[in-house]
């Protein structure tokens, strides 16, 4: 649904006399939510970096993956590898669900048929 469709919506749905009456606790409502949806969550210490990708290939994505790993290891970063192989079990993979950042350097054919069905990833 987009902003047109939305605003005519708003307009059907209410008379002008009320929405002017209402504009403006919907515009603070409004505000309150976007900035509390928007607010970093506190996390203990620098959050490690999870690569993902195909680090045994002889290919440009898989050379990408490894020159990430060297070069944000370089920086200090901790550096945590997932290599993308058939019969990965993303579970057993990424550990202990810790929180991370995560960079995946593969090419959309590579890990598709990988990807675990979402109702199986907590």
């Amino acid at each position: 649904m987009n902003l047109q469709a939305l605003q005519g919506l708003w307009r059907g749905a209410l008379p002008a006399p009320v929405r002017r009456l209402a504009a403006p606790a919907l515009r603070q409502g409004l505000r309150t939510f976007v900035h509390a949806a928007g607010r970093p969550r506190a996390v203990a210490g620098p959050l490690p970096i999870r690569i993902v990708g195909l680090f045994g290939g002889s290919h440009g994505i898989a050379a990408s993956a490894q020159l990430a790993a060297r070069g944000f290891a370089s920086l200090g970063a901790a550096v945590e590898l997932v290599a993308v192989e058939p019969g990965l079990d993303w579970k057993a993979s990424s550990g202990t669900q810790t929180p991370a950042i995560w960079i995946f350097h593969l090419n959309p054919r590579s890990w598709w048929p990988l990807w675990p069905p979402w109702d199986r990833v907590a």
